[in-house]
């Protein structure tokens, strides 16, 4: 039978973000993760251009509840929006208008009463008076000569949908009429009685001139169903489309555990486990490292192609001692970079079968975990895979080169860059492969150590016995507290020493 890595195939490989894009992750602002925000428009409506120094760049803010309508005008400081002047639509029953108090007519008397009011407030009310009669058109507020400029700001929507005729747009141009210069335009004539009735047919057409207000989100449908991600994801740490597929047991196998080989490499070591998922979590039962190959005869390169296939052996001959099917079970002895996939033996028990968990890993031809799945197999445990990822598959013709997988396991790919590098640059030659010329291996030796590696792991698989820690005494940083009967001692002598002072004073 053949297995593929195809995520069609098994489901053991799937292209995700890698680890770069994890390490460079920046966590959004608070107000962008709840939705509430577009920082996208905020920024280009904040920011004021550089010759005005530390002018204020005023926005008129408009929001929208069930009941009520939020106009304001306010600019932004590193501690938060300063409010200089709000007007709400349930204030419009003082002026006669006590029903409809959030339809077009009423945004737009609401903006009219921000804009009123703020050049009440700055004494600018008789200055600039705005549109008095009210006929839809557009109107743009001019600067009167040897006065105050007119009070300049920006349409600040928010999150709402910026469609023709929106409300939005109603208290804008109630502001616009009122007094204020807020930069727009206006697409076709609007029909007059849409200022004045929310029933009659929408005939107004506003456009903010501005680049980048506009952005559809989820809507608040979607955040009442959002449900969190698991913490791992949420950490970009594990792949759970990948794992329920590598956890998950056949219902005719009841509770006999599905184990897999987990390969993980660091910048200075390569880590291959064998492990089973609980409910409590996973079981690793078995485990090798490649910082362990010093032990074997390899001092060098332990994050490389052939220091996986080692960690992978190791792991292999480890876990199969330790079930004593290491008699049984010997594998591939002779390293030729062919497939190997190992076979039942009759009357003993089977071959340990496990499959390869990449975890994030991209799973490309000739990638350094397919090595370590090598590895393992050749050192005889059953685990599912095809030719198709090793170093010397041409996806093109479909042919499968073992020589070149062979060069891989044995570190020549590394011996071919040490001769051209050396050849080409003798100082970066010194440079890179120092740890190298320490221990005088060469490129023609490379080989050799990696045979002996091999042999050495066969030989005795089994890890290196820990000693035991010298007793070490605990500093400790706290008071260390008083027994019962010291406490009551103790309450005893204050006693006696407040008696005494008091003698001593009736002496005195």
């Amino acid at each position: 039978m053949k297995y593929h890595f195809g995520r069609k195939q098994g489901g053991f490989v799937k292209v995700v973000k890698n680890k770069a894009y994890f390490k460079r992750f920046q966590v959004k602002f608070r107000r962008r993760r709840e939705g509430k925000t577009d920082f996208f428009a905020r920024k280009r409506l904040v920011i004021q251009e550089k010759n005005k120094y530390n002018t204020p760049k005023y926005r008129m803010i408009v929001r929208f509840t069930n009941k009520d309508i939020i106009c304001q005008i306010a600019y932004a400081r590193i501690e938060g929006d300063i409010i200089i002047c709000a007007a709400y639509s349930h204030e419009l029953p003082r002026y006669g208008v006590k029903v409809g108090l959030t339809n077009y007519a009423a945004a737009y008397c609401t903006g009219l009463l921000l804009a009123r009011r703020l050049l009440q407030k700055l004494k600018l009310d008789d200055i600039y008076e705005g549109q008095k009669e009210v006929d839809g058109e557009q109107f743009n507020v001019e600067d009167v000569d040897e006065k105050p400029g007119a009070f300049r700001c920006y349409l600040d929507v928010g999150l709402v949908r910026t469609t023709t005729g929106a409300r939005v747009f109603g208290a804008m141009k109630g502001a616009a009429d009122g007094g204020l210069d807020i930069p727009h335009r206006l697409m076709k004539n609007p029909c007059l009685k849409h200022m004045f009735s929310p029933f009659a047919s929408i005939g107004s057409y506003f456009m903010v001139n501005v680049k980048g207000f506009v952005k559809v989100v989820k809507n608040k449908a979607y955040f009442k169903r959002f449900q969190v991600k698991f913490r791992r994801r949420r950490e970009g740490k594990t792949d759970f489309f990948a794992r329920k597929r590598l956890v998950i047991q056949e219902k005719n196998k009841y509770n006999t555990p599905k184990y897999r080989m987990i390969v993980r490499f660091t910048n200075k070591d390569i880590i291959c486990q064998i492990a089973y998922a609980r409910i409590e979590g996973d079981i690793i039962i078995c485990a090798a490292y490649s910082h362990e190959l010093p032990r074997y005869g390899v001092k060098v390169g332990l994050t490389n192609y052939a220091a996986a296939y080692c960690t992978g052996l190791l792991l292999a001959r480890r876990l199969l001692q330790k079930l004593k099917l290491d008699d049984i079970y010997e594998g591939q002895k002779e390293v030729d970079g062919e497939q190997f996939n190992v076979e039942d033996v009759d009357e003993k028990p089977g071959a340990f079968r496990c499959y390869l968990d990449v975890g994030l890993v991209r799973t490309t031809t000739g990638a350094r975990v397919f090595g370590a799945m090598k590895g393992a197999a050749d050192g005889g445990l059953d685990i599912p895979h095809s030719t198709k990822r090793f170093p010397g598959y041409d996806s093109e013709n479909g042919e499968f080169s073992a020589e070149v997988h062979r060069n891989h396991i044995f570190g020549q790919h590394v011996a071919n860059y040490m001769r051209s590098l050396q050849d080409e640059d003798e100082d970066a030659f010194k440079k890179q492969f120092s740890q190298f010329i320490k221990n005088k291996i060469t490129a023609d030796n490379l080989e050799a150590m990696y045979k002996k590696c091999h042999a050495a792991i066969r030989a005795d698989p089994s890890p290196k016995a820990k000693k035991d820690k010298k007793d070490v005494k605990v500093k400790r940083w706290n008071r260390a507290k008083i027994s019962i009967k010291q406490r009551k001692d103790r309450v005893k002598q204050k006693k006696v020493a407040y008696l005494k002072q008091l003698e001593a004073e009736d002496d005195e």
